[in-house]
């Protein structure tokens, strides 16, 4: 049945790329591609696309240094299509700014990745180009490539906070022994929104081992998100007896005694 069904879509296909030549439609699909004008770029990479005509990989190669975002973009999309992995090659050199809604694009037009190409991943992640290194995050975290594990750790000193909180997420799934640890130890020098995605992984990892650690960040820290979130996990760890001592501090600040006491009200 299965064949079946694949031979019918493929005939379909096959029928409908016949139509597409019979009423010349490729002629007016280059001739979109060719145009001067933005939009129509765009309506020519799309139907060359979906039509599979890798005749046209050239020309639509050549609109990746377009100057319209919306052509660029739909050009990359196209390529990784047409080539798969070795379509992202234009990576290495990108300048422009990947958008989130691109990246999601290439992400699902990739569907299978060789392991011998993952050694590419690791020169995106030292690019000057802050979107390409999230996309290269985001591609480590769909097909896990754990032999990342140690360039994403280097990324815990990147000058950008956005990339840090990105790296933590995606060591979340390829974590290793190490990884609580290497960020632990990293937590001290790290902005408070980093330390609450940090604070978070402990959570998300289930490990009941950094008690003491929590202990130490109620103690020391006083930015208001990291207090919640440390209180929240210890309650969840069960140091309800640590909490509830916890309020009894003279020194402790109104806000702070509110926090605890909240999260032992529920």
């Amino acid at each position: 049945m299965i064949e079946s069904d694949q031979r019918f879509v493929g005939d379909a296909h096959k029928t409908l790329k016949e139509i597409f030549h019979g009423l010349k439609l490729d002629d007016l699909a280059w001739e979109k591609l060719k145009s001067s004008n933005s939009y129509q770029n765009v309506r020519g990479i799309q139907v060359m696309t979906a039509m599979n005509n890798r005749d046209a990989i050239g020309t639509i190669t050549n609109l990746l240094d377009h100057y319209n975002p919306y052509v660029y973009s739909e050009a990359q999309y196209s390529i990784v299509r047409f080539n798969g992995f070795q379509g992202l090659s234009f990576l290495q050199s990108l300048e422009k700014p990947l958008s989130e809604w691109q990246q999601m694009r290439l992400l699902q037009a990739l569907h299978n990745v060789a392991e011998s190409d993952f050694h590419v991943v690791s020169k995106w992640l030292i690019s000057t180009n802050l979107s390409v290194i999230d996309f290269a995050l985001a591609f480590i975290r769909k097909f896990r490539i754990l032999t990342a594990h140690d360039s994403i750790v280097g990324l815990l000193n990147h000058n950008s906070t956005d990339i840090r909180i990105s790296a933590i997420k995606t060591l979340q799934t390829i974590e290793n022994q190490e990884t609580l640890s290497i960020l632990i130890n990293s937590y001290p020098l790290q902005n408070e929104k980093v330390k609450v995605q940090i604070i978070k992984f402990i959570d998300r990892s289930g490990n009941n081992t950094q008690i003491p650690f929590l202990h130490s960040v109620l103690e020391n820290e006083s930015d208001i998100h990291i207090y919640i979130n440390t209180v929240k996990l210890l309650k969840k760890l069960n140091e309800q007896e640590y909490l509830t001592k916890k309020i009894t501090d003279v020194n402790l600040a109104p806000e702070y005694r509110q926090v605890l006491q909240n999260a032992l009200s529920k």
